[in-house]
């Protein structure tokens, strides 16, 4: 070999190792033999739990409050399987959105723009919404209670929703919720929604004078170093980068997502991991207050139930506590979830249909039993979700009026019309296979209801993809205007039906 080329490949050798030292360092923290077999049989773990699962790639990480255990991506970002995932592919988050947001509204508080116990009429005049149960609803809907899904919103929007891509702006979006029917009376029980984040996130526009899109650049991901976190559709359609999300059937789904506030949000998983180390940190970035710790107590105190906060999910486990949040839709799935005394948290992305927690829960349990974490309960100051603030945990009221007593329940014969089968109708995006049509001709592969008489009561069947949902009875409250038992609005009173606000199809 020539003198010059010897000293060249001497040179490549030495930096070629260097480069693999330090990645070793950044997956495996520190490089031992034992947490590289660890990360190794998580490894397994994950690769078994997409195979089980069907789906064509995800990204995942593991992570303490000051740097990366392990990253890596797994699989193929697009059906030709030419664009691998890595660290960086950029996926939809869906609803762990709904904790961004969340955190966004605490800084707001912290800043003096809003309030968390001020009736959002303050900030939006001309909100009002329909309600059975009291006049004026709208007076008693606080952040607080948006967050804490607590205000008895239904979970879709008419304009805009998860079987309806086809809006034409937020501004729509929103202004559509106005319209909407309340389940219970205002901070009675707990009801999942997205409604209440929608809305978050047109309070945050209001108040700070910024787009909901700039606002989250400039106050929430830019302080977080979160480089390719964004709200920004149009920033995401750039990205060379990106996944889209998978469901069998689905020939093409929405990019654009309707509920900006509730599950806008892309992001990669070393993005997401900075997220959560923030909290893992209670607020701290690059050891310096960004958001005080008084204010995330408060988002992760409970109002109704025990396992939701404001924007995030709580789950006691054995002598500590975890937060966590999951997100799903338009053919995503994803899952973020951490131990605060432990300091230790886990991210999942995925682009397909599967069931993410199990995974990771499993990963960072497997982590403290192996001793690679310990638990040290100084660190939260004696903060406990569950016992710091018991005056503020309702659980469910039991007062909450009956639905079905205050309108008609009886069967009348000029609810004969009613009587049949209606499937709920996909628009804006959704683009179907060619089987998925046939079978949606037969009948099958199709979320639908069934409306139908039993003895002096009339009734509703729901089915997701054949799969049953439960009865409810229906109760008449205007003329057209239906409430199932549980609250819910089945609509007959214009040309368009609507179940739940998603459009129906006889």
């Amino acid at each position: 070999m020539h003198t010059m080329n010897l000293k060249i490949y001497l040179w490549r050798l030495l930096i070629t190792f260097l480069l693999v030292h330090t990645i070793t360092l950044n997956v495996f923290g520190s490089g031992s033999a034992d947490t590289t077999a660890f990360i190794d049989e998580q490894r397994v773990l994950i690769k078994q739990f997409q195979k089980d699962s069907k789906i064509k790639g995800l990204a995942v990480a593991l992570f303490d409050n000051e740097r990366i255990i392990w990253s890596e991506g797994f699989g193929h970002s697009n059906p030709d399987k030419k664009q691998l995932i890595d660290t960086e592919t950029i996926f939809s988050i869906q609803s762990m959105s709904k904790t961004f947001i969340a955190t966004a509204i605490m800084k707001t508080v912290q800043d003096g723009l809003i309030d968390l116990d001020t009736p959002i009429t303050k900030y939006l005049p001309q909100f009002s919404i329909h309600s059975c149960y009291e006049e004026n609803p709208e007076n008693k809907i606080t952040l607080r209670l948006m967050l804490g899904n607590a205000v008895g919103f239904t979970h879709e929007a008419p304009i805009g929703n998860n079987y309806d891509a086809s809006f034409n702006s937020y501004e729509q979006h929103y202004i559509s919720i106005y319209d909407t029917w309340l389940k219970f009376p205002v901070g009675k029980k707990y009801s999942y929604s997205n409604l209440g984040f929608d809305l978050a996130a047109q309070i945050i526009e209001k108040m700070s004078g910024m787009t909901f899109q700039n606002y989250m650049k400039r106050q929430i991901f830019g302080p977080l170093s979160m480089t390719s976190t964004t709200v920004d559709i149009n920033t995401v359609l750039k990205s060379n980068n990106r996944t889209e999300g998978k469901v069998i059937g689905f020939k093409k789904l929405p990019i654009a997502i309707p509920m900006i506030g509730a599950g806008g949000v892309y992001t990669n998983v070393i993005d997401l991991v900075k997220f959560v180390q923030f909290h893992l940190n209670f607020g701290k970035v690059k050891d310096k207050p960004f958001i005080e710790k008084k204010y995330l107590y408060e988002m992760y105190t409970p109002i109704i139930i025990e396992d939701y906060a404001l924007g995030i999910g709580i789950t006691q486990e054995k002598t500590t506590y975890s937060f966590f949040h999951q997100g799903g839709g338009f053919g995503f799935r994803a899952c973020m979830k951490w131990y605060p005394e432990y300091k230790i948290g886990s991210v999942i992305l995925t682009n397909g249909e599967c069931s993410p927690y199990g995974i990771v829960s499993k990963i960072l349990n497997n982590y403290i039993n192996r001793g690679y974490a310990s638990r040290d309960t100084t660190l939260t100051q004696g903060f406990h979700p569950l016992k710091t603030f018991p005056r503020q945990l309702q659980r469910e009221n039991k007062d909450v009026p009956n639905v079905l007593e205050i309108g008609i329940s009886t069967y009348r014969e000029d609810w004969d019309k009613y009587i049949g089968t209606y499937r709920f109708v996909f628009k804006g995006g959704f683009e179907f296979m060619w089987y998925a049509d046939v079978a949606r001709f037969f009948g099958y592969k199709t979320p639908k209801i069934n409306i139908y008489k039993r003895g002096n009561r009339i009734y509703l069947d729901e089915y997701d993809e054949n799969k049953f949902l439960g009865e409810k009875e229906l109760s008449e409250h205007i003329t057209g205007l239906f409430f199932t038992n549980d609250g819910e609005v089945l609509d007959f009173r214009s040309k368009i039906l609507t179940y739940r606000n998603i459009e129906l199809e006889r």
